[in-house]
């Protein structure tokens, strides 16, 4: 096979990745600007989730350029089985199309922030409880305990939501 053949053979496909994950990027970067955004029904906050794809340059974790990562689906099959923690997996879910494969591209860059702020809060849940103990004791004061926001994102995007998920159970 002449050199160049090897040469189309190797670079195309890496080429095509590098443009799909800047397209997702740059949808992702727009987005950043906002304080909040709608997406099907559910706002998103925008301004705690800044820091982190910023620093990414807007490449997400859970979505590409065609669709879901490896990462989306794996944290949407973890949301919804949220009750077996004894959550609920509307309180994550809530918003997002029940066919994850029918978004459209121009939904992709919410559904990323989307899915961040679902992990985020299904983390934190699990983590620290849904609720403090003053909610039904005004007299127990026990502060929640902290996730990192930025280091729980960073872990995800590193090791998969499932296994960064399994050291925050109790």
């Amino acid at each position: 096979m002449p050199l160049l053949g090897i040469f189309k053979i190797i670079l195309v496909p890496v080429f095509v990745y590098a443009m799909a994950t800047h397209a997702t990027a740059a949808s992702v970067s727009k987005l950043l600007s906002a304080q909040a955004i709608k997406w099907n029904g559910q706002v998103i906050n925008v301004e705690p989730l800044r820091k982190f794809y910023k620093s990414r340059r807007g490449k997400g974790i859970w979505t590409t350029k065609s669709g879901l990562h490896k990462n989306g689906s794996e944290l949407l099959k973890l949301l919804a089985q949220a009750g077996t923690d004894g959550l609920e997996a509307k309180d994550y879910l809530s918003g997002f199309p029940k066919n994850a494969s029918s978004i459209a591209t121009d939904d992709l860059a919410p559904a990323e922030l989307f899915l961040s702020q679902a992990y985020y809060s299904f983390s934190r849940d699990l983590f620290a409880g849904r609720t403090t103990p003053a909610v039904s004791e005004p007299d127990i004061v026990i502060s929640r305990k902290k996730v990192s926001r930025e280091g729980l994102l960073k872990a995800a995007a590193k090791s998969g939501p499932l296994s960064v998920t399994k050291k925050l159970k109790p």
